[in-house]
């Protein structure tokens, strides 16, 4: 195969192949070259050309392995986050206002009324996790926070409020 050399003039560049890779070299990984014969059978010293040539090959390859380690760590976080359910209430094209000015609110005590189906447990459920996580968007959030959830009854508490706490906890934070 020919390339272009430094100063423009052509150069013929041994495959891989035909390099004869020597020993590794302890410092970075770089392969000591061995004298080799091309395929057109005539011998070629290669110390200097295949230095460079596999320290150049050895950094992209350094190079595409920290990038597919890269890539592969982008690709957790996003499947964390997918699953992450805090991070995406009331986001995107359906916002539910009243649940939004309840968390804005800076009164101490705040109260959520509505009839069937409008989110109340939503809304608290994820005002516990704010809370308890120390995440809150809209207030100040303080270290070591404990906290009451309560219901009616232990079968409303553990089919209802845990329930809907424990799907907006991601299991790593629990």
């Amino acid at each position: 195969m020919q390339t272009e050399g430094f100063m423009g003039e052509k150069e013929e560049v041994l495959s891989k192949e035909a390099w004869g890779y020597g020993e590794p070299c302890a410092a970075n990984g770089i392969h000591a070259a061995k004298d080799v014969r091309a395929e057109n059978g005539t011998a070629r010293s290669t110390k200097g050309a295949a230095y460079a040539a596999s320290g150049a090959q050895t950094a992209s390859g350094m190079d595409e392995m920290a990038a597919t380690q890269k890539l592969l760590a982008v690709k957790k976080e996003l499947a964390l986050r997918k699953e992450d359910k805090l991070a995406a209430y009331n986001v995107g094209r359906k916002r539910h206002k009243k649940q939004i000015a309840f968390h804005k609110c800076k009164k101490r005590n705040r109260w959520v009324f509505g009839g069937n189906r409008t989110g109340k447990t939503e809304c608290g459920a994820v005002e516990a996790v704010y809370m308890a996580r120390g995440v809150h968007p809209y207030r100040k959030n303080r270290k070591n926070v404990a906290g009451w959830v309560v219901s009616l009854s232990q079968q409303v508490q553990r089919d209802v409020a845990q329930e809907k706490i424990l799907s907006y906890l991601s299991p790593r934070y629990i």
